[in-house]
């Protein structure tokens, strides 16, 4: 799941403390069409694989994981430039997660649902050092609803 793992330096004295830090992050997005009550909608990157999201889920947040669908969602390639280059956005990968309904609640975000989560509101473990940004469209203040590094807005 992560790569480029580097171990700290050896101290003496037991426990050797190893913490494994992944390099991903999720973006919770809502979704454009309606879904089921049980099913989540992620970005994530394009290295990460239905394995990873699922152990990544089920292993850091103790989320029970159903099933999980990907497909690659091409960049669009219209804009042009002043030289009337084509401008073509990155493709992106995007995850839908179906839950185990016992853990589902729905979750509102400016009276809209945003998806289908119990578990969207604790933050992450502290060890993981992770900030928190809300990438919900629309506007107005959401819930915590992505883990990762901080990124710029997106416009």
């Amino acid at each position: 799941m992560a790569r480029n793992v580097l171990y700290p330096l050896y101290q003496l004295g037991n426990p050797q403390l190893r913490v494994f830090r992944t390099n991903f992050f999720i973006q919770l997005v809502r979704p454009g069409m309606a879904q089921p009550e049980d099913t989540v909608q992620f970005r994530i990157p394009m290295e990460m694989t239905r394995v990873d999201l699922r152990s990544y889920l089920e292993r850091i947040y103790n989320v029970p994981v159903a099933a999980v669908r990907t497909r690659v969602q091409h960049g669009s390639n219209r804009r042009r430039d002043y030289r009337n280059v084509r401008i073509k956005k990155p493709d992106y990968k995007v995850a839908y997660v179906q839950l185990i309904r016992s853990f589902s609640a729905r979750l509102e975000v400016d009276g809209a649902a945003l998806g289908v989560l119990a578990w969207v509101l604790p933050p992450p473990p502290p060890i993981l050092g992770a900030a928190l940004r809300c990438v919900a469209r629309g506007g107005g203040p959401a819930p915590h609803a992505v883990w990762g590094p901080l990124l710029p807005p997106a416009h």
